[in-house]
């Protein structure tokens, strides 16, 4: 089934600011930050010759390994690739992976998947250089596509000052970005300034509030091609209540919508929400109050709520039609959703949350 508008990764390029106030808006109209301004440039057909040179020149420069050696290394890596998990620079740890049909109409499948990581680990680049260009070659490939991969990330206003610099949140993801050439978007310095003009000021000062959240496009990552960054607040909510309703959960919504509507069909998600600070003192609050089980704890709050308004909006999305699905009523593409938890969790509180999502997602 044909939509009006084909809303892959091509197509953010006709977003328009009406667009992007309605999906980036929580309750007032207070809270929405501009999309950058590098979605202008999205459309491939529409790209830069120079732009186009340098992304040849990129490939041209394979020649310089004879077939037989690029061949190999193509092969070496062709498994590891298939994968949305960038393998190779993470720690070995807990996971879990699960695949399910949701809808009623339309059976839309999910391949969900649990992990105890370093976040930082998802955006690094190989050092290995033979697995450095064949991670390369598959990330501008798959750009052409519609399988496009998305990461959230996490940072507070006091972090926006030093952010395009790389010293304050996120350090290795703008390193990464600086550390190779940009082929085709902005770089990752000219698309936050782009964004911090568009912001709104106080005292000459932007400003930005929890649950807002701005959007950059890579072709020199690892496996990623847009990254969420998202907007979560200096101090954290200890009632459930206040954690169900707050705007930084509002702000993934969004987050999950925004991908829905431009078939960014893999999105890597910390299941905390927290920074890693915050995340440290609940545990160890945890562990001053004696707090053995951890669904009791604080944390275990967050992950359910984070989890429950992601069943809603599966739920929601299974209702827009806008797919094309097989004989038997499947949706023909798949969708990764990988949730991501520190590496401070325990083996207990990881199979905790395992049991969560087989229970709240009904797993298989």
């Amino acid at each position: 089934m044909k939509s009006l508008h084909k809303n892959t990764f091509n197509s953010m390029q006709s977003i328009n600011w009406n667009e992007a106030e309605k999906l980036i808006t929580s309750e007032t109209s207070d809270h929405f930050l501009p999309i950058s301004k590098s979605f202008s440039n999205l459309n491939l057909k529409s790209s830069s010759i120079i732009g186009m040179k340098k992304l040849g020149s990129f490939f041209g420069s394979l020649k310089d390994i004879s077939t037989q050696t690029s061949s190999s290394i193509l092969n070496k890596f062709s498994k590891e690739l298939e994968g949305f998990v960038d393998v190779s620079p993470l720690d070995e740890g807990l996971s879990e992976s699960f695949t399910i049909y949701h809808g009623n109409q339309v059976r839309m499948m999910y391949n969900i998947r649990i992990m105890v990581q370093n976040f930082e680990n998802l955006l690094r680049i190989p050092k290995n250089n033979e697995q450095q260009l064949a991670y390369f070659a598959k990330t501008a490939t798959s750009l052409y596509s519609d399988n496009i991969n998305g990461i959230i990330v996490l940072l507070t206003p006091s972090d926006w000052p030093k952010y395009a610099m790389g010293e304050s949140a996120n350090k290795t993801l703008i390193q990464q970005c600086k550390r190779t050439t940009e082929f085709h978007f902005d770089n990752i310095e000219k698309q936050l300034i782009t964004i911090e003009k568009s912001l709104p000021k106080k005292d000459g000062k932007p400003v930005l509030n929890e649950g807002d959240f701005f959007v950059t496009c890579h072709s020199n990552l690892s496996l990623i091609h847009v990254v969420f960054h998202l907007i979560v607040s200096d101090k954290y909510n200890i009632s459930k209540e206040l954690i169900s309703k707050s705007k930084c959960i509002k702000g993934y919504k969004n987050i999950l919508s925004y991908a829905h509507k431009y078939d960014i069909n893999n999105l890597t998600i910390p299941l905390i929400i927290l920074p890693n600070e915050q995340i440290n003192d609940l545990i160890e609050k945890s562990k001053r109050n004696k707090i053995i089980s951890f669904k009791d704890s604080i944390l275990n709050q967050y992950i359910e709520v984070l989890l429950k308004h992601t069943k809603v909006y599966m739920d929601e999305s299974s209702r827009m039609i806008k797919y094309s699905f097989d004989s038997s009523g499947k949706e023909k593409n798949s969708r990764t959703l990988q949730f991501i938890l520190p590496k401070i969790i325990d083996t207990d509180s990881f199979y905790n949350v395992v049991d969560q999502i087989t229970k709240i997602f009904k797993a298989s």
